[in-house]
């Protein structure tokens, strides 16, 4: 790669033009200032070294891939030749210096030790390169794809408030970025003989970004929080907005991305518990996923998904197992392409959702499950409603502005208890569907607001229970029982009431009593209905039995 890739990048880095001196002052300031601001070239036991003195340096740095001429150019300070440059030349303004690649085995940049904002661009390199600028607000731009040597930037803590910024150009190389405290991250592209580029920096400030857009598709891979050596408590957010996807975390780094450049996307931690939000408010902050696998979290630290913002028409939680699962939102569209969108998780305690969607779905991991949905905490003025394992099969998840939701199991025998007396925001219906298994679903309570879907499934001993400690008092929204391609009994127990109450039983339909609307059963497979009413004088009707009706026993006690 020829140093002309980098053009635009230090064109943005000129200081402004002074005011232009009257013209003998001028010579004599140039002159003075061409004395003050000499770098040093000079070549020792294989080592070539730039020196900047007395002010900030504007160096590039590349390499001829087919004659092997490396260029150094500095517009900022002009260049001195010492000791071992024989071989090398300066242009006429002296502030370009070449020379042969064989005249060297290293490179070393070394700042001024004043601090100066310094900015350095390496455009490509077959020589081992180190980088430090020292004190000061200094810039960086490197290109990947012609670093066939190992680049590395080392800036110690200076004592002030500046920092570095790090920009990377890509050019459409496939590259990977894998990052850890703040100002230490490594990227490399995919070329044969590609070099390392290692950045480390402990400057108060530090920022890093990948500047234009993606040629020629998604070409990077990134391992955010990757690097760090010690148990570190990370929170990491990612969000996008103008095209621009930033990943950012608590304390730490912030990361800079084009939209679309990323290809795979994994965000990793510490033992010490690890967060990552994910911001869907401008858009999708990734390409076709992210996979978030930090390891386990100990000393009582927990490892925590948190979803917010955006808008999407469906969204599918898959747990696989303890700690895992993905996410998944419907495909996207991002100019010919078609992008999945999913979040594959491990590792985690527990899982915060309150993306907006039109449908939510859950499936439960294979085997027998038993699940609790119960109202979850109120997070940031949002009620939540909880889905868990009571047997840690699956993460649980608070989530909210879901306005359908369905819950799946498999063929195993399933438990399910459900409160839905204090639902989550935005919350209209719940559909919790059991499969195969002669399973157990009990209904605790159910908001007015909230119509409830219960089918057993395919069970030929299934139980939909809708007491709570033998009231029915909870039963506030229209509830529907089934048992789709079996066989299931529907007990209603209100034996805990002290109240003298009227139920009216009709063919595949319960009203009356406590239930504040209707208990419906025509959708099929409930075979018996059981209402027992409490210990005053209830009154129990049967109505409109001329019709057909799908249960074939009916125990009224009370």
């Amino acid at each position: 790669m020829h140093r002309e890739s980098l053009s635009p990048f230090r064109g943005r880095s000129q200081p402004p033009r002074p005011r232009r001196a009257p013209r003998r002052r001028a010579e004599l300031e140039a002159l003075e200032d061409r004395r003050l601001l000499a770098a040093s070239l000079s070549i020792s036991s294989g080592a070539l070294l730039f020196q900047a003195a007395g002010g900030a340096m504007n160096l590039s740095l590349s390499v001829d891939s087919a004659t092997d001429v490396y260029t150094l150019t500095d517009p900022t300070q002009a260049i001195a030749l010492g000791a071992g440059t024989g071989a090398w030349t300066l242009s006429p303004d002296g502030h370009t210096a070449t020379g042969p690649a064989s005249s060297f085995t290293s490179i070393a940049v070394q700042g001024d030790a004043g601090a100066f904002n310094d900015v350095v661009s390496v455009g490509s390199t077959k020589a081992p390169t180190t980088i430090a600028t020292g004190a000061g607000d200094d810039s960086f731009f490197f290109s990947p794809g012609g670093i066939d040597a190992a680049v590395t930037l080392s800036n110690a803590a200076s004592g002030g408030s500046d920092g570095d910024a790090v920009y990377y150009n890509l050019n459409g190389v496939d590259s990977t970025l894998a990052t850890g405290e703040k100002g230490r991250e490594a990227v490399q592209g995919s070329q044969a003989g590609s070099g390392e580029i290692s950045v480390t920096s402990v400057k108060p400030n530090f920022a890093s970004s990948f500047p234009g857009p993606a040629i020629g598709g998604a070409t990077l891979d990134v391992a955010l929080n990757a690097l760090y050596a010690t148990p570190t408590a990370l929170s990491t957010t990612l969000s996008a907005s103008g095209g621009v996807v930033t990943a950012a975390v608590a304390g730490g780094p912030t990361h800079a991305f084009a939209d679309g450049l990323i290809d795979r996307l994994t965000v990793g931690g510490t033992t010490a518990g690890s967060t990552l939000a994910i911001d869907y408010s401008g858009g999708v902050p990734y390409a076709g996923g992210v996979t978030f696998s930090p390891p386990a979290a100990t000393g009582g630290a927990s490892n925590t998904l948190i979803l917010g913002g955006g808008n999407f028409t469906q969204q599918a939680y898959l747990a696989s197992g303890p700690g895992a699962g993905s996410i998944v939102f419907p495909n996207r569209t991002v100019g010919s392409a078609t992008l999945t969108n999913i979040v594959d998780f491990s590792n985690l305690s527990p899982i915060i959702d309150t993306v907006p969607v039109a449908g939510y779905t859950f499936t439960s991991p294979a085997g027998a499950q038993t699940i609790e949905v119960e109202p979850g905490p109120v997070i940031s003025g949002t009620q939540t409603t909880r889905i868990s394992s009571t047997t840690g099969a699956f993460e649980r998840v608070d989530f909210a502005n879901k306005g359908s939701v369905t819950i799946n199991t498999g063929s195993g025998a399933d438990t399910l208890a459900i409160d839905l007396s204090t639902p989550a925001l935005g919350l209209a219906s719940l559909l919790a569907s059991t499969g195969g298994g002669d399973d157990a679903i009990v209904l605790l309570g159910s908001a007015a607001t909230v119509a409830t879907t219960l089918d057993a499934g395919a069970g030929a001993a299934n139980l939909i229970d809708l007491s709570n400690a033998g009231s029915l008092a909870g039963l506030r929204g229209d509830v529907f029982a089934l048992a789709t391609g079996g066989a299931a009994t529907l007990k209603l127990d209100d034996t805990a009431s002290a109240a003298a109450d009227a139920f009216v039983i009709a063919p595949g339909r319960v009203t009356g009593g406590p239930i504040g609307a209707f208990v419906d059963y025509s959708g099929g497979g409930i075979t018996d209905v059981e209402v027992r009413g409490g210990t005053a004088g209830d009154t129990f009707t049967f109505a409109g039995f001329g019709g057909a009706t799908t249960a074939e026993v009916y125990t009224i006690a009370g």
